[in-house]
């Protein structure tokens, strides 16, 4: 969000609004698989769906698990390059000691 940020000021003709989202969504069952991987892990227990509506009713289905598909259309547009354009690079750089 930072490297978004800076191009922006560095940039005139960049204006507007701007996703700063990853370029490739991600279902939660993904992410997991691929968190597993770069920890070495298991990743096979599923989110409990039930738990969540129970717990948080409607808004689970909206927010925690029915998902958004959001794209940095603009972005890319504009030509920025992602440093982690995929699940597996971004947690190799967060994980990395």
């Amino acid at each position: 969000m930072v490297r978004v940020i800076l191009a922006a000021i560095d940039s005139p003709s960049w204006s507007g609004a701007f996703n700063t989202v990853a370029p490739q969504a991600v279902r939660q069952k993904d992410f997991a698989t691929a968190l597993g991987r770069a920890l070495k892990r298991p990743a096979c227990i599923p989110t409990p769906s039930l738990a969540l509506r129970v717990v948080y009713g409607q808004m689970a289905q909206e927010l925690l698990i029915g998902g958004q598909k959001v794209v940095p259309s603009h972005l890319e547009k504009m030509g920025f390059e992602f440093s982690y354009p995929d699940i597996d690079s971004a947690l190799a750089a967060v994980l990395e000691e």
